[in-house]
């Protein structure tokens, strides 16, 4: 390497993307492009619903297609799934949702249920023949909607300070200009494009490093027989955000 990339790149300046000429010329391997051996195939099974409860997983029929090896749910590794650390305590985690972990649905598209099968297909046609109940809530879908809740960021990450500087309310209210605007965030994200490149969901039912590996990444049993290499789910992100500014007369412009 010429060292380029250990120089400081201003913003608007070009930057090398080391794997760009490789992706572009269809020369980039994935893990799905890793041949394994007595493979199996993972299919995930998402909710229906924004916010409530799982009532009922039927899953005598999915469990009857040819190639399934088993489906994985609240019901039989609730009880293994442990919460690990968060991406901000030096853990793997983004998020305090637990996939798996109980019958509690917090966002549309979580993952319920994990179909397991000799090959992709019948993962997936066991997936479809999942019938799952729900106790539906009402969800927030924005920062201002009935029964949505907050946190201060101090509480939810050991490594967040939130000190206490100025009176904020005070310069809002005594302020001679106050904007008050509202953003909205896109409800895609580049991480989602990315898994769906792996393709299919392939593990090894002998990838012991694997199994440990995902188990410190998702809190899922690291003993388990098959556990799936991939457990991400792309569900949507959308927020809408408040933003308030205030200009005394004497600020400058």
């Amino acid at each position: 390497m010429d060292g380029s990339l250990a120089q400081p790149i201003k913003i608007g300046a070009a930057a090398p993307r080391v794997d760009g000429r490789l992706k572009v010329t269809g020369e980039a391997r994935y893990a799905s492009d890793t041949a394994l051996a007595d493979p199996v195939f993972a299919f995930l099974a998402t909710s229906a619903v924004a916010r409530g409860r799982i009532t009922h997983i039927a899953d005598g029929e999915a469990r009857n297609v040819a190639g399934v090896v088993d489906i994985l749910t609240h019901q039989n590794i609730g009880d293994a799934v442990k919460k690990t650390k968060l991406f901000s305590d030096g853990g793997y985690l983004g998020s305090t949702i637990m996939p798996l972990g109980s019958d509690q649905v917090w966002h549309g598209g979580q993952i319920v249920a994990v179909v397991l099968a000799e090959t992709f297909e019948a993962a997936r046609e066991a997936a479809h023949r999942l019938k799952i109940s729900y106790a539906e809530e009402t969800p927030a879908a924005s920062f201002d909607s009935p029964g949505a809740t907050e946190i201060a960021a101090k509480d939810a990450s050991s490594s967040y300070e939130d000190p206490a500087v100025g009176d904020a309310q005070s310069a809002f209210d005594s302020a001679a200009v106050t904007v008050d605007q509202r953003y909205a965030t896109a409800t895609t994200r580049s991480s989602c494009l990315r898994q769906a490149a792996l393709g299919p969901m392939v593990i090894s039912r002998s990838g012991r490093a694997a199994r440990t590996s995902l188990a410190s990444n998702t809190g899922w049993p690291s003993n388990s027989a098959s556990i799936p290499r991939k457990s991400m789910s792309c569900r949507p992100i959308s927020a809408v955000r408040s933003v308030r500014a205030a200009r005394s007369p004497s600020a400058p412009r």
